[in-house]
Parts: C-alpha cells; structure tokens; sequence
C-alpha cells in the first residue's frame, strides 16, 4: 500500500496491525502537500520493486483513499524501469 501523505504513514504504524513504516520514510513525507506525497509514492515504491525485483514474481498494490491515478502512475513506473 503506497503512502500517501505523512499522517498515513502515521496512522499505518501505529493503528494497522503487522505494517511498520521505517522512520526515514514518514520524514521524507514532512511537510509534503498532496502532489508532492503522491511522488513520494511513486518513488519509494519504486525503490521497493528494484530492491525485491529478484525475489518475487509480481507485485500486489492497494489503491489509498481510491486513487486509482496513482495507483495508475505508480505501474508506469514499474513499466518504464522495466519492473514488470
């Protein structure tokens, strides 16, 4: 599930059950207005795909808050990097 702004990730670490959001994560959110959180998104997921690329055979991505549109840029990404 991408994060999609700082108090999300807040809300995931301490509220969901089995996710954990590293610190340095929830600080590249600070401060971030909705455009800016959604590139985050794109990003960090991305720098997850390239990191576990070897050891998986595909990717399962939760849609935050229905945003299909980033949900939709997020697999061009991997599209372009060649991650799927």
């Amino acid at each position: 599930m991408p994060v999609a702004s700082q108090r999300n990730a807040l809300f995931m670490n301490s509220e969901i059950s089995g996710i954990s959001v590293a610190p340095e994560i929830i600080a590249r959110y600070e401060n971030a207005d909705r455009a800016r959180g959604e590139e985050l998104a794109v990003e960090i997921s991305a720098e997850f795909a390239r990191r576990i690329a070897d050891s998986v055979d595909g990717y399962y991505l939760m849609t935050p808050f229905g945003r299909t549109g980033l949900i939709a840029r997020i697999l061009d990404r991997f599209r372009e990097e060649g991650l799927v």
